[in-house]
């Protein structure tokens, strides 16, 4: 994956000038690099030989710009990183078979198996809100948005320039919510009229980049 912000251009490829020896069918490095507009490579992070990809991410967002490095260890498993403007890398503490995403101040954890955290425990399947500003500090408190029930799972998610969507299937049936972070917490409400057995599909504007 490449892309480029105001310091240059960023790659994520096979290392094809770094790779085992052919004859014992080893897997190539993967590494993530840095150009800058005058050429010049730095080496920011490097992948291990088994990894099956490294990425690099860019969020644009005005006032949020932030870097991300992804590790992918395997198909349902990655390493995550923020990076600093001095080039350091500070990890994301989130699970690494967790949906993980940031919108402004805000990261959403979706969780694929259970997690604790402190004394906290949180199910698989249940969507998860914290202040991202301070999650990199050690920050560890975070708001339920959604936990599933024995009848009730969470089918989609996205975010509008102010408003947080939620969708989830209750017996098979869909269930659509508008969320809205306030200074007293998460609101609540129902969105619309959507038909019960619809299928449905949102599209929104918000520039939301998955961790």
């Amino acid at each position: 994956d490449r892309h480029r912000d105001r310091r240059g251009f960023f790659d994520a490829s096979p290392a094809v000038d770094n790779c085992c020896d052919d004859e014992r069918n080893k897997e190539c490095e993967q590494r993530g690099l840095v150009a800058n507009d005058r050429g010049d490579v730095l080496r920011l992070f490097e992948g291990a030989a088994t990894d099956i990809s490294v990425n690099a991410g860019y969020d644009r967002t005005p006032g949020y710009e932030r870097h991300f490095v992804r590790r992918g260890i395997d198909f349902f498993n990655n390493d995550r990183y923020l990076l600093q403007d001095d080039g350091s890398l500070t990890p994301i503490d989130a699970p690494t078979d967790a949906s993980v995403s940031t919108y402004k101040t805000w990261m959403l954890v979706r969780t694929n198996s259970p997690w604790t955290v402190g004394d906290v425990d949180y199910p698989a399947g249940a969507l998860l809100a914290t202040d991202f500003e301070a999650f990199p500090s050690g920050a560890r408190q975070f708001d339920v948005l959604f936990e599933p029930d024995a009848q009730t799972s969470l089918h989609q998610y996205g975010w509008t320039e102010n408003h947080l969507l939620l969708g989830t299937l209750s017996d098979v049936q869909t269930k659509l919510y508008t969320l809205t972070p306030t200074a007293d917490g998460w609101q609540r409400e129902p969105l619309g009229d959507a038909p019960a057995m619809a299928t449905t599909f949102w599209a929104t504007s918000s520039s939301a980049r998955e961790a």
